[in-house]
């Protein structure tokens, strides 16, 4: 379901215009496979957790089917020496639903995504209530965050085997940021 989609966004030559259609159509197919995995954890409310600046490419499809889900954003930059995740920026509602959904399109080595796991457990979160969607992971960003949140909370289009000597997913798709927003 995910492949064709997929195989334009790792096509090196796929332009702006065409990766962005690309991604909208692959974030609305993961939305409606997320949603779909939490309908059947029970009910609650749900809040959508984008992480800057990537998760953004994400959001307007699971906005659209949840207009009601308030929305937190946690900012985090990757440092490229190191590959370790640097907090910058945090914003949650006044009032916070009993579930999260965190969103970020790529699961490199998952540093990014458990820091933002772990800080939604400081707020109150259990590990239970804390999901995660996105396009791609690594094995091994994988098996890490799985330590961190249940394994049937994570939402992906696909794994890919391995990481780079740099900490990038291999054969990955780039950087996802910059390729959807064209920086």
């Amino acid at each position: 379901m995910y492949e064709g989609l997929l195989s334009i966004l790792r096509d090196r030559d796929t332009g702006t215009a065409e990766f962005r259609r690309a991604s909208d159509g692959l974030a609305g197919l993961l939305c409606a496979d997320a949603l779909a995995g939490l309908r059947e954890t029970g009910a609650g409310g749900l809040m959508l957790v984008p992480v800057l600046r990537a998760g953004l490419a994400l959001l307007p499809s699971f906005v659209g089917a949840l207009p009601d889900a308030p929305v937190a954003f946690v900012g985090v930059a990757r440092d490229e020496r190191t590959a370790r995740p640097d907090l910058y920026y945090t914003r949650f509602p006044a009032v916070m639903p009993s579930r999260a959904l965190i969103i970020d399109p790529m699961l490199a080595t998952a540093g990014t995504a458990c820091l933002v796991a772990e800080l939604l457990m400081r707020e109150g979160y259990s590990a239970d209530a804390i999901h995660f969607a996105g396009v791609l992971a690594a094995r091994e960003g994988l098996d890490r965050l799985a330590r961190v949140i249940p394994r049937d909370n994570i939402t992906l289009a696909a794994v890919d085997p391995s990481l780079d000597a740099r900490k990038f997913i291999v054969p990955g798709i780039g950087d996802y940021g910059d390729r959807y927003f064209g920086t």
